[in-house]
């Protein structure tokens, strides 16, 4: 009898000879490359989401959590074979705890070439606060 233990990441299935197919990628659903980057006077976060409009964009800051929110896009994928699909434009959900000293009280956030980016001010006073809703421009 073989071994068994819990794996926390993803299942990917193996083909037959046990190795993972040329095309085959390993990635979490809904997950965008998230950069950020610290600056002098505030903190800067980049998202890559390719396809998607400024409008879809759902922008929520809640106990210092930033949640980015994009429902699918609907196109007219069902009358074709994907063959191939290493991102899909829009649903995506991620969420990316801001540092301590962050004021999202006065952050922006821009869309621009596919790039989502997000500036949040730092704050001495190290005061969180929610926001309902970021306008993207």
């Amino acid at each position: 009898m073989k071994d068994t233990f819990i794996y926390p990441g993803e299942y990917v299935p193996l083909n037959a000879s046990g190795m993972l197919a040329e095309n085959e990628a390993i990635k979490a659903p809904g997950k965008a490359p998230i950069n950020l980057i610290e600056k002098d006077c505030c903190f800067e976060i980049e998202l890559a989401v390719p396809g998607v409009k400024k409008e879809d964009i759902k922008i929520y800051c809640y106990n210092n959590i930033l949640s980015i929110q994009i429902p699918p896009v609907r196109g007219d994928r069902q009358r074709t074979k994907i063959l191939l699909q290493d991102f899909e434009k829009g649903n995506l959900f991620t969420k990316v705890v801001l540092p301590v000293d962050a004021d999202s009280q006065f952050m922006t956030a821009e869309l621009k070439d596919g790039i989502l980016v997000i500036l949040v001010p730092k704050n001495v006073d190290h005061v969180c606060q929610d926001i309902e809703r970021l306008i993207v421009y």
